[in-house]
């Protein structure tokens, strides 16, 4: 799991759509730099939630959290860098791109 941090760094009011969290794209790819694909599916995936809509005054945050290991096999050790891109939906174009976020796979899960 991921917490992606949301801030506003207009000088300006901006409307956010929380919970579409499918809105939520992500790129992985190993040390070195070859795309990681999704993970092989087993079973049936549901997703649930609400939408809240707030407005973001500048220098505001707001917080969500995206599970990754349905988006990206991590059953290699090795490590793995992770950036999540966001469309800005609320603006009408346009996307947003997170920080490169490292991470270091000692064992593959059990």
């Amino acid at each position: 799991m991921i917490k992606i941090t949301v801030t506003n760094t207009s000088g300006h009011d901006v409307g956010y759509v929380t919970g579409h969290l499918g809105d939520y794209k992500v790129a992985v790819s190993d040390e070195h730099g070859n795309v990681i694909g999704p993970a092989p599916r087993k079973g049936v995936t549901v997703t649930a939630g609400s939408w809240i809509v707030a407005a973001l005054k500048p220098k505001d945050s707001i917080g969500e959290e995206l599970t990754l290991n349905d988006r990206a096999d991590f059953t290699k050790p090795g490590t793995y860098w992770i950036r999540v891109l966001r469309p800005l939906r609320e603006l009408g174009k346009g996307s947003v791109a997170s920080n490169a976020v490292k991470v270091v796979i000692d064992e593959p899960p059990k």
